[in-house]
């Protein structure tokens, strides 16, 4: 889980919310739904050990082993995290998004 940081964490989000599959996309034509789209390709980011992504300019971030689920709540034991730089989160309320993922 990689936590946004609230002054250019939208960016980020913007390109990572749409579905990596184009198929997924209504209105695709079947030519670009046959589209996979990359969506960490021009996002600097590591890879942790566990095999996650880090994104560079991220608040910080955190890894999880998932202990249990109810319907669409995931609860999870954190394994391992860093705080990457100072200042606020990025929340979905500021995104003006009905759903931010």
């Amino acid at each position: 889980m990689n936590l946004l940081h609230e002054k250019d964490g939208l960016s980020i989000a913007r390109a990572v919310v749409m579905p990596s599959e184009a198929r997924k996309i209504r209105g695709r034509s079947t030519e670009m739904s046959a589209t996979v789209y990359d969506k960490l390709a021009t996002i600097p980011h590591g890879i942790h050990d566990s095999g996650c992504p880090i994104l560079d300019r991220a608040l910080g971030w955190f890894t999880c082993d998932v202990e249990d689920m109810h319907h669409t709540i995931v609860i999870g034991r954190v394994t391992d995290g860093e705080i990457l730089r100072d200042g606020d989160l990025l929340i979905e309320r500021e995104l003006g998004w009905e759903y931010g993922g």
